[in-house]
């Protein structure tokens, strides 16, 4: 917990309050993405967000949301 308030600290970590369009557009990418890729809600959630802020490339190691983020186009960390 220590590491992860230094991290927050730093501004290595952003929190992204869960709002009403987050799950909206959370919704749309379940039903963009369906069937080509079977995303899980909270992975749809983790997309929605990641695609509202300016970032770099997006960390996972979940398939399904590699297989979206690709799908998407979206630039991957290795």
């Amino acid at each position: 917990m220590r590491e992860f308030e230094r991290d927050l600290t730093a501004r290595k970590i952003r929190l992204v309050s869960l709002s009403d369009l987050l799950v909206l557009e959370a919704t749309d990418l379940l039903n963009e993405l369906y069937p080509k890729v079977p995303l899980r809600t909270l992975d749809a959630l983790h997309l929605a967000t990641y695609l509202s802020i300016e970032t770099g490339p997006l960390f996972t190691k979940d398939l399904r949301m590699r297989q979206a983020a690709e799908y998407l186009g979206l630039p991957l960390a290795g």
